[in-house]
Formats: structure tokens, sequence, C-alpha cells
């Protein structure tokens, strides 16, 4: 079974967070530039899943990532506190 990993992305670095096996982990700041996104995204696994936050560049994030993993979810953080799901 794969990770849950989040990313709050900013304009110069994404804050990351990880849950596996029930436990939540600070993996610390990852750049938001080209190399130390892949250099990030090696270190993922194929059943790991990602969540980002919808800003500027999380879509170029998104397409870093994306060969890397099992799925990566944009998430508009506005919805999703409105979710009644997310209860």
């Amino acid at each position: 079974m794969g990770r849950f990993i989040g990313l709050d992305i900013h304009r110069d670095f994404a804050q990351v967070a990880v849950i596996e096996g029930g436990f939540v982990t600070d993996w610390g700041r990852v750049a938001c530039r080209p190399e130390s996104l892949r250099e990030f995204a090696a270190g993922l696994r194929p059943h790991d899943q990602v969540a980002l936050e919808a800003t500027g560049n999380a879509t170029a994030v998104a397409v870093l990532l994306e060969p890397h993993v099992a799925k990566v979810v944009i998430s508009n953080p506005v919805k999703t506190r409105r979710s009644p799901r997310r209860r």
C-alpha cells in the first residue's frame, strides 16, 4: 500500500507531509525548482498518492510528479473546506 503525500505549494518551496501506516510525518521543504522536484520525485514510490494545493505552479509540479506515483490530485482549498465528505 502506498503513502499519502501532501504538498503545500508556495512560490519558492513546497512543505511536505506524509501519511504512512496511520502516522503523519513532516518531511520538511522541497524547493519549487525543476531539478529539486525531480530529485524529490525520484524518492517517491509507484503506489504513492500525492495531493497538491491549487496554486499558480501546481500544474507544473503535478506534471513532474505524475510519472512516479499512482495518482496526483490538485485540490482547491476553498472547495475542500466546503465539502461535506471532509468530515
